[in-house]
């Protein structure tokens, strides 16, 4: 569940509801229940709780209440299917959907947002203008990177023989993603959503063409083999079965390389991938992977091997301080060099992991 909380007949659920959806719902109803206007944020043992939920106007799954089977996916999920209540309200709605019909639940919402934007300050629209602006970021990396089945697709990338990208997660994250989050004009205030937004994606685009040398794909529009069902690259255990002996030892280094840069491509993606989530949930989702927990990928010989990899709180100082800019292909080791405080120099770590 990427937003919060969200339900219906008082059972709460994984949907997906986009966090601009989700966003645009709390912002306009200004955390207030939409029926008896009480805060659905509580302060309890001196910590923000959640007391309110997205409760859908009619119902995601057939039996619910206000089921209406003509409504897509998308719909049932959209913001014109979405209400923000209190606990209570929201068993006394679902409890009595003949009283609380589908026009009655709009009309409450409808007359709620009225009475929030009426009293809406210059401050709180900014506020409100800003959250949206960023939940639109958080969705377009989320969609375009697969981040939601980011254990599935990173499993595939480095073994077992050989290795494989699956072709779903291959959206076009070059074409589209990447000029769209750099293109963003962000608040000044969310230094690190969009700095680590952008390494994130600068760091799928290095790793993708590193990717690509083996596996006789062409990541060009309009290429062929874009419909593939997986990127396929042979391992460097494969590719040397099939090599001559006069060239062994040195198509052997270049593989080698060619691996070493392969596995620190996807450390650094996932150093990225958890610094933007740590930046979500600062600027825009507390709850953001607070159920599916850190980004992970196998031990690997570029870090320790223990826990997740993240940027250390000196590495994310520094590249705050340094900002982002533009580079034409820096490559893996290039990046990489950019932004870890002891980067791993090229040559130094072979396959077997012996310096």
């Amino acid at each position: 569940m990427r937003n919060g909380a969200a339900c219906e007949c008082g059972e709460v659920e994984s949907m997906a509801v986009s966090e601009r959806t989700s966003k645009l719902v709390w912002n306009r109803a200004r955390a207030l229940c939409s029926k008896c206007r009480r805060d659905v944020v509580a302060n309890i043992g001196g910590d923000p709780k959640l007391t309110g939920f997205l409760a859908h106007v009619t119902a995601r799954s057939p039996g619910g209440p206000r089921y209406d089977a003509m409504l897509t996916a998308e719909e049932r999920d959209g913001y014109a299917n979405l209400i923000l209540l209190c606990g209570t309200c929201h068993a006394d709605v679902d409890a009595a959907p003949e009283h609380f019909t589908v026009a009655k639940l709009h009309s409450i919402r409808n007359d709620h947002e009225q009475w929030c934007a009426d009293k809406l300050t210059v401050d709180d629209e900014r506020r409100a203008i800003k959250g949206e602006i960023l939940a639109d970021a958080v969705d377009l990396v989320v969609d375009r990177l697969s981040l939601d089945r980011w254990d599935e697709w990173t499993a595939q990338v480095l073994g077992p023989n050989p290795y494989r990208w699956p072709s779903w997660s291959l959206k076009e994250f070059r074409i589209e993603a990447r000029p769209a989050v750099h293109g963003i004009l962000w608040p000044h205030d969310a230094r690190s959503l969009e700095i680590s937004s952008k390494m994130l994606l600068d760091a799928v685009v290095e790793f993708h063409s590193t990717y690509c040398q083996y596996s006789g794909y062409d990541p060009r529009p309009g290429s062929k083999t874009v419909d593939f069902e997986y990127l396929v690259c042979p391992s460097q255990t494969q590719l040397l079965s099939g090599s001559n002996a006069d060239g062994y030892h040195e198509f052997r280094r270049i593989l080698e390389d060619w691996d070493a840069t392969l596995e620190l491509g996807l450390v650094h993606m996932t150093k990225c991938a958890n610094w933007f989530a740590d930046a979500v949930r600062e600027h825009v989702n507390p709850r953001f992977r607070i159920k599916d927990g850190a980004f992970r990928m196998e031990p690997s010989k570029f870090d320790a091997g223990h826990g997740p990899c993240v940027f250390t709180e000196g590495e994310k100082r520094r590249l705050l301080a340094k900002g982002h800019t533009i580079r034409r292909s820096p490559g893996v080791w290039g990046i990489v060099a950019d932004s870890w405080e002891n980067a791993p120099k090229r040559g130094d770590v072979h396959h077997d992991g012996v310096a």
